[in-house]
Formats: C-alpha cells, structure tokens, sequence
C-alpha cells in the first residue's frame, strides 16, 4: 500500500512541478500516462517540488463531482470531501504543508496550472492527451454504462435501440 502510495505522490508530484517549479524541474520520464514512473521516487519528486505559496499546497478542483470532490455542510460550515480531497490532503501531509483547496469550474483548472496560480490540480480527471498536462499513475478507470427498467430489458436489448429518428 506505501508503495502505491508513493508511486500515486510521485505522479501527482510530477503534475504540480508543471506549474510553480521555477527554475527546477522534473522530467516526465514517460508521458504514457499509464506507464511506469521511471525512476521518480516520491522523495525525490517531493525533494525538487517548489509550492506556489511557501508552506501551502494550492489545490485546484471542482467540488461538484461525487465521491470524488463535493461539498457538505459540517458544523453549519461549508466543507468540500471526497477522495480526491483525502488524496490532496494525504499529498500535503506527506510534503510538510498546509493544504488549501480552491474550488472552482472544472474548466478552469489546467488553466490555472498552467498559469501557476495552483500547484495541484485534482478533479476525477481522465488522462487524456489533448489536456497537454502531466497525469499521476492512473488510479481509477471508469466505464460509462446505461440502466432500463427490467420490465423493458426485452426492448433495449443493444445501443442501437436508443437510435432517435425524428420525422
């Protein structure tokens, strides 16, 4: 398990020195997305990682996507959850810092990794080449499915089904 967690901090490490690393960098040592990492150790990547905030690690997402990132009320306070927040905040305690999430529209957020105002950006993301950014190792694959009622089973029986023709 520290072992995938440390492969998951590397990557995700990998992604934020894209953004606020300064005058270091890291190599992406494969940009095939579900590659191994090379040789990247968590320390190493966390040694070289420059915060955009000093003591602060900037998370950018868009808490509308459950269970990865939503809002609950906790206390009569706004608190935004999920796994990709427990991610963030496993990401930050790991670096020494202070974790700072900002939310926002899901858009906007390689945008704003690219300009530098973040440091992380962490949103249910699917690694996908045109996004032109870093992905960590990918840690959830999801599939797109459709649901009929079982009574009509017999009438949708394959996607062809759903074809609309309109007259």
């Amino acid at each position: 398990m520290k072992k995938i967690a440390g492969v998951l901090l590397a990557g995700l490490l990998i992604v934020t020195l894209a953004a606020c690393g300064g005058n270091q960098s890291v190599q992406d040592p494969d940009p095939d997305p579900g590659s191994d990492p090379g040789d990247n150790s968590a320390s190493e990547v966390a040694g070289k990682f420059i915060p955009c905030t000093p003591g602060v690690l900037t998370v950018g997402t868009s808490a509308d996507f459950a269970p990865y990132e939503f809002h609950i009320l906790e206390n009569g306070q706004d608190k935004i959850v999920g796994f990709d927040i427990d991610l963030a905040q496993y990401i930050a305690d790991e670096l020494g810092l202070e974790l700072k999430l900002v939310d926002m529209n899901f858009d906007s957020i390689l945008i704003e990794l690219n300009m530098g105002t973040i440091d992380l950006g962490i949103a249910g993301f699917s690694a996908d080449p045109e996004r032109n950014c870093l992905f960590s190792e990918i840690y959830y694959s999801g599939t797109q499915s459709l649901m009929v009622k079982k009574e009509n089973a017999d009438k949708y029986s394959s996607l062809a089904d759903f074809v609309v023709v309109s007259e």
